[in-house]
């Protein structure tokens, strides 16, 4: 995504001219609300603000928004939602691991719980970049590899390197 093109200044000038209305319809009120909004999360783009432009989309989600502002709405939306697989599968891959150390090993500490969950949710939601999906595959072989160690089953380890 690039950051630096999401442009306020067209929106800023149609907000002054919605601002400056006294007397508009419905429908106005909430194309002017849709560009307040698109506004708000292209300053949110440019800041690379994630946690706003997910309260923002959030947001657009209980709104009417025009068939316009679709494109780039579903753009930012997947962006999000690329950094929270990339986010929650790296996390969850940092937890649970065997402890020791070579030749050592304990597999009593391997906890599979948040891994699994994590992946299941990103394998039904999808992704869209080739990192993410990357990452999925290699959490699925850490969790394979977690599972056999659990299992004492150095053979499964085996198959799935």
């Amino acid at each position: 995504m690039q950051f630096k093109s999401a442009d306020v200044g067209p929106l800023d000038e149609v907000l002054k001219m919605g601002d400056s209305m006294t007397d508009s319809s419905k429908p106005t009120r909430l194309l002017l609300d849709a560009a307040r909004l698109v506004h708000s999360l292209r300053k949110a783009v440019r800041a690379k603000d994630w946690h706003k432009m997910k309260v923002l989309l959030d947001q657009a989600g209980d709104m009417i928004m025009p068939e316009s502002a679709m494109p780039e709405l579903t753009r930012i939306q997947d962006e999000v939602d690329n950094r929270n697989l990339i986010h929650q599968i790296t996390e969850a891959l940092s937890r649970g691991a065997p402890s020791g150390f070579v030749g050592a090993m304990d597999a009593t500490s391997i906890d599979t719980a948040l891994l699994e969950a994590r992946l299941a949710h990103w394998k039904e939601v999808g992704w869209k970049t080739e990192i993410a999906k990357d990452l999925v595959r290699v959490g699925t072989l850490f969790l394979i590899l977690r599972r056999a160690m659990q299992a004492g089953d150095e053979e499964a380890a085996d198959d799935a390197l």
